[in-house]
This record gives structure tokens, C-alpha cells and sequence, in this order.
């Protein structure tokens, strides 16, 4: 990764990461539910890890990387590595079954 985190705003709606090559990445608070249903000031209550490459909320238990940011990856969702490909895998799959 070439480039690092410098900046975090939260809103009630989006989170918003500076980097440090001047992209502004914005997406939904929503993909991140413990961010979402924290107040304001656990929310802020944030550092920044691995120089810059993730953020991390002690109290919260929450870590986010900016690979899963820049990816589209939510809490919601698993990320693998299996021989080098990202295989992702959404933990909130609704299975039906039909009744007979």
C-alpha cells in the first residue's frame, strides 16, 4: 500500500477517512454496526494502528483496515486468503428453506 491514513471524521451516517495522499474515501456508517450504535464519544475514542494502514476502538472491540475500506469490505462480512485471492464471504446470508 503506498499511501496511509492521516484523517477520520464519523458522522451519524458516514464514515470518512483522509489519506495521506489526499483521497477522502466516505463510506456508510452503516457497514460498520458497534461504530453505528456508539455514541459519540466511544466513537472518537479511536487510534490509529500499523502506522496508519487501520484504525482500532479499544472499547468498541472494532478494528477496521484501510485495505477493507479501499475494498468495499464491511463488518458484516468475512475476508479469507486462500492461495493469494481475497475470497469474500458474507456472514449475513439468509438461507430459505422451503417447507413442504
Amino acid at each position: 500500500m503506498n499511501t496511509t491514513i492521516a484523517d477520520l471524521k464519523i458522522t451519524d451516517d458516514l464514515l470518512t477517512v483522509g489519506l495521506k495522499d489526499g483521497r477522502i474515501i466516505s463510506v456508510p456508517l452503516a457497514w460498520y454496526p458497534k461504530l453505528l450504535s456508539a455514541s459519540s464519544a466511544a466513537r472518537g475514542n479511536f487510534r490509529f494502528i500499523g502506522g496508519g494502514v487501520g484504525i482500532h476502538w479499544q472499547e468498541l472491540d472494532e478494528d477496521i483496515s484501510l485495505n477493507g475500506i479501499l475494498a468495499g469490505i464491511s463488518s458484516n462480512k468475512q475476508v479469507a486468503w486462500y492461495f493469494g485471492v481475497i475470497c469474500v464471504v458474507r456472514l449475513d446470508i439468509n438461507i430459505l428453506v422451503r417447507q413442504q
